[in-house]
């Protein structure tokens, strides 16, 4: 098994690239993403596309920095720590909060889960409320 920050590492960079097709086949069949319930597009989103699409969602209304990740030498763990600052003029312009994304890979070395965690989402559900 591949050392899991660089799996994640390995996303990051497909994503940045914007290539769907490239940054899918690095997810199971079976991924699914748990998108913290507390913020109004939360929940249980399917598939590695799911996750594409979901991200380009919440970079709408982000500003996202990782902060730092750390995974588990050897094994199938991994987490991400980000600060997320809404966009000015956005609709959660002047929020600031963190965001824990925890990661499982598979033996073959594919995402399979996805785990997400916001601080404090009252104050980011009512500025979505209208959306």
């Amino acid at each position: 098994m591949a050392d899991p920050v660089a799996l994640y590492d390995g996303i990051v960079q497909a994503l940045r690239a914007d290539d769907d097709s490239v940054t899918t086949a690095l997810f199971a069949p079976g991924f699914v993403t748990h998108e913290d319930p507390g913020v109004p597009y939360g929940g249980v989103i399917p598939g590695g596309q799911g996750f594409v699409d979901l991200r380009r969602k919440v970079i709408s209304y982000w500003q996202l920095k990782l902060l730092y990740r750390c995974g588990e030498p050897g094994g199938r763990h991994m987490s991400a720590f980000l600060s997320a600052k809404g966009h000015p003029g956005g609709p959660l312009d002047g929020i600031e909060t963190f965001v824990n994304v925890s990661w499982t890979f598979d033996d073959n070395d594919k995402a399979l889960e996805a785990r997400v965690f916001y601080f404090n989402t009252p104050p980011i559900a009512a500025a979505l409320a209208h959306r």
